[in-house]
């Protein structure tokens, strides 16, 4: 049990480090295809707080199925058959600490600050891979795989849809383009 636990530790390590380069790099990605729509499923098109989300849940999910594939078989085994949903819960948690954080900071401050934008998403970096890391030493029982597949699915319709036709709020609007269409964008 103790080997599995210094492997979950360096596997979260890795994965910690792996979703704050990509999610970093992911933030460019967009304009750097030349603004490809296909791109646009998986990195953020606009400074929206929703779509800044991608930052993280994608590189997560991305890393979440190496993960699934390699660690729950050849480090795991059947010890842990709940990977997806943990996984699921710590994603929703850093995306909501970003959501959270976000209109908190800029309610009180009164702006939006860059370097805050880029502490919040470290944070939720660490949130995650914590939490992931905690769920996974401690809550082996009284899930279902299945809800953490369709947390993941789920989540990840919703910002195909919504980055094509985002809704007419203030999570989804960019707030250096005022209330634009971000779907003409895509067009």
């Amino acid at each position: 049990m103790q080997r599995n636990c210094t492997q979950i530790k360096k596997w979260e390590i890795a994965e910690f480090i792996f979703i704050a380069i990509v999610g970093t790099l992911l933030h460019f990605v967009y304009d750097w295809s030349g603004q490809n729509p296909a791109v646009g499923i998986i990195a953020p098109v606009s400074e929206s707080t929703w779509e800044h989300l991608k930052l993280l849940f994608m590189p997560a999910l991305l890393f979440t199925l190496i993960q699934e594939a390699v660690i729950s078989t050849a480090v795991i085994g059947k010890d842990y058959p709940c990977l997806l949903t943990q996984k699921a819960k710590a994603v929703l948690a850093g995306m909501a600490w970003i959501v959270v954080g976000f209109y908190t900071y800029t309610g009180v401050w009164g702006k939006d600050v860059a370097w805050i934008d880029i502490l919040l998403f470290y944070t939720a970096v660490a949130l995650y891979t914590w939490l992931s890391k905690r769920s996974i030493e401690k809550e082996k029982k009284y899930c279902n795989a299945g809800v953490g597949t369709a947390v993941f699915v789920l989540t990840f319709i919703l910002f195909l849809v919504f980055t094509v036709q985002p809704p007419k709020i203030g999570l989804f609007q960019d707030p250096q383009m005022g209330s634009v269409n971000v779907s003409k964008m895509l067009v």
